[in-house]
């Protein structure tokens, strides 16, 4: 799979993840479940903050980031 579909899966998929955890259902979540997103999410956060370092260090990027 292209990289930037999973990434837009992915976004589509938070969405609704988003959705659930602000229902009912967000409540059900143990503190072990919590946790673990929480993981995640850190995990996917650091390693965006890194791909963006990488590419503002990048000389003669095109406005779509394509080389």
């Amino acid at each position: 799979m292209d990289i930037r579909r999973a990434v837009s899966e992915f976004i589509v998929h938070g969405g609704v993840l988003l959705s659930r955890l602000r229902s009912y259902e967000g409540e059900m979540l143990n503190d072990a479940d919590l946790h673990l997103l929480r993981v995640e999410l850190h995990l996917l956060d650091t390693e965006v903050a890194h791909l963006q370092r990488a590419n503002e260090a990048r000389p003669n990027k095109t406005a779509s980031g394509d080389h």
